[in-house]
């Protein structure tokens, strides 16, 4: 493996998305080569996607531990619901992941 110490340009993106839930306003940070060559872009909001990802599948996979054959519950209702938002989380999460992906 060989190390070098590079030159890196660091800019600030101020007004990146559309005040949604789905696109909150937030700052980017990108990385350059001095050539123009874009390295890397730090998207908060797509780090928290990926940790609230990771809550989901953990509770949704505890919400569907079997017990005697059957998914613990402690109501109908509340399992629909808690799965109604965890899809859209999900759903969310995905449409992140897959926009930083594209960029790649």
């Amino acid at each position: 493996m060989e190390a070098k110490l590079i030159q890196v340009i660091q800019t600030e993106l101020r007004v990146v998305g559309s005040g949604t839930d789905r696109s909150p306003k937030r700052t980017l940070t990108q990385y350059w080569l001095p050539d123009g060559t874009l390295l890397a872009e730090v998207d908060p909001w797509a780090i928290e996607a990926l940790k609230r990802l990771t809550g989901i599948l953990a509770k949704v996979q505890q919400a569907t531990q079997m017990i005697g054959g059957q998914p613990a519950s402690i109501s109908l209702l509340g399992d629909l619901t808690f799965m109604k938002q965890s899809v859209q989380e999900l759903s969310d999460a995905v449409e992140v992941i897959s926009r930083i992906i594209g960029k790649c």
